[in-house]
């Protein structure tokens, strides 16, 4: 078995790849806010699923920032000592998709879904994603209170892709038996 030093590139190795990434993460963020006066609020009480996805991009933004954030307490200096900008901008993206979370599984609760729609996995990804995010974002800036929530999310997030799946496979065990008369 190798040793983990031997597996992962040394930090003056990486920095060529992770410096383009803080200005295009700030790109991604203004297209987000762009994007954002565009969604329809009624999908929160109508949407099939797809109405997630927005949580997961606030997810997925706070995960690259926790990221950076081990990366630069690796000793990759990425920037010129300003890591409190990171850490604060990660932060306040991880609470944005806490509140977006908070309020679409209101929404779920309030205007149940029953039926099965593919377009329920775009409700199971954001899910994980959130709830990686929030592990990551516990450790990596530092804020310890965040793990017990994110390990609730995690196990929330399983429960929600097992019942995606289940049923998934019934709808197509329905579609695969045969209508014809007996």
């Amino acid at each position: 078995m190798r040793s983990r030093s031997t597996t992962t590139a040394s930090p003056a190795s990486t920095a060529w790849y992770a410096r383009p990434e803080i200005p295009r993460g700030a790109g991604a963020s203004r297209l987000y806010c762009a994007a954002l006066p565009l969604f329809d609020l009624q999908q929160v009480a109508e949407g099939a699923g797809d109405q997630w996805v927005a949580g997961g991009a606030l997810a997925v933004s706070a995960l690259a920032g926790a990221e950076l954030l081990t990366a630069e307490a690796g000793g990759l200096h990425l920037w010129n000592d300003d890591a409190g900008v990171l850490r604060s901008l990660t932060l306040a993206l991880m609470v944005l998709d806490l509140a977006w979370y908070a309020v679409l599984l209101a929404a779920e609760v309030r205007w149940p879904r029953p039926r099965y729609d593919v377009r329920r996995w775009a409700t199971a990804f954001p899910m994980g994603m959130t709830a990686a995010a929030a592990l990551s974002v516990a450790d990596a800036a530092d804020v310890p209170w965040l793990k017990g929530p994110g390990e609730v999310l995690l196990w929330v997030a399983v429960a929600a892709w097992l019942a995606v799946a289940a049923a998934a496979a019934a709808r197509g065990g329905a579609a695969l038996r045969s209508r014809a008369p007996r």
